[in-house]
């Protein structure tokens, strides 16, 4: 039997991403409010990372290799490289790196 390393944690779908987005700001209130939707966005993103869900990539910018890989927290970096680069070489963002088969990561 090989060790083929961790599952990739469950990604949910932008609907499913966007209900908890939803009700978290439906029982934030007021708070929800004097946070901003960004803020609102990263806490939910991190509690989802928490709970062992990944949330959708966002769409890659255009002009780099469109490889990404969301960190503890769920937020994504995408590969600072060239597009077309030799995925053999892994991905880079600049700060940290990951091999084309890392299982949590979402390659074109």
């Amino acid at each position: 039997m090989t060790d083929a390393g961790p599952a990739p944690r469950p990604m949910l779908t932008d609907e499913q991403y966007e209900a908890a987005v939803e009700k978290a700001a439906a029982v934030s209130g007021r708070w929800a409010q004097a946070m901003g939707e960004t803020a609102l966005a990263e806490l939910v993103t991190a509690a989802l990372a928490g709970a062992g869900f990944r949330i959708p990539p966002p769409a890659p910018e255009p002009g780099l290799c469109g490889s990404q890989l969301p960190d503890e927290y769920g937020a994504w970096s995408q590969c600072a490289g060239e597009p077309g680069h030799d995925p053999g070489d892994g991905h880079d963002n600049g700060e940290w790196s990951w091999p084309d088969d890392s299982p949590e990561a979402a390659n074109p």
